[in-house]
């Protein structure tokens, strides 16, 4: 839906590089970005003679392609309660490590503590 109300101009075929026409230029990019293994000339072959209407539901569903096993595994993860406690203790007593030192550093430095 975000891809639809994008704002495009009215011109007939789409172009790489023409100042005139940004908005081309970043919706082939971002097009390009989800198309790995094609080039730009590749690209261009196939959309030159489109226009907004016919490009940008391509352009969406290239983008829920290659989208959609990064979604699989991010609800995957979700799901998984117990995997996610363990990253957050594990996360936590990194963190609770470095915090200790770097307050031990400060009050060493600020005389506060004695150097060990």
């Amino acid at each position: 839906d975000k891809i639809k109300r994008c704002k495009t101009d009215a011109i007939k075929g789409l172009e790489w590089d023409n100042p005139a026409r940004p908005e081309a230029t970043n919706l082939l990019n971002i097009y390009l970005s989800v198309q790995p293994g094609r080039t730009r000339d590749d690209i261009l072959e196939e959309v030159k003679d489109m226009t907004w209407g016919d490009f940008k539901p391509v352009l969406a569903d290239a983008i829920v392609n290659h989208l959609e096993p990064i979604q699989k595994c991010y609800h995957e993860v979700r799901a998984d309660d117990a995997y996610l406690d363990k990253v957050l203790e594990e996360g936590a007593a990194k963190a609770n490590s470095m915090a200790s030192r770097t307050l031990k550093a400060a009050q060493v430095a600020m005389g506060f503590a004695i150097p060990t």
